[in-house]
């Protein structure tokens, strides 16, 4: 197996985290979809999924989404 390959899945999570990082008040769906370059539909999954596994939370009143702190962390790092 090349040393370069990537697994498509991880680099969109990781676009959708990059989205988000950083910006105050967080973002939509749609916003995050337009900054990591996905369809809407691909976006809302993969919030769902990082909000699921708590790298993401929700704003009740506006549904948007921020990074949780560990998430900006490892943003900060790279």
């Amino acid at each position: 197996m090349p040393g370069n390959e990537s697994i498509q899945s991880v680099q969109r999570a990781v676009k959708v985290l990059y989205a988000v990082a950083g910006v105050d008040g967080g973002c939509s769906v749609a916003q995050i979809a337009a900054k990591a370059g996905l369809k809407l539909h691909t976006a809302y999954k993969f919030t769902q999924t990082l909000e699921r596994e708590h790298l993401l939370t929700r704003k009740t009143k506006t549904s948007a989404f921020r990074a949780r702190s560990g998430a900006q962390r490892t943003k900060n790092a790279g």
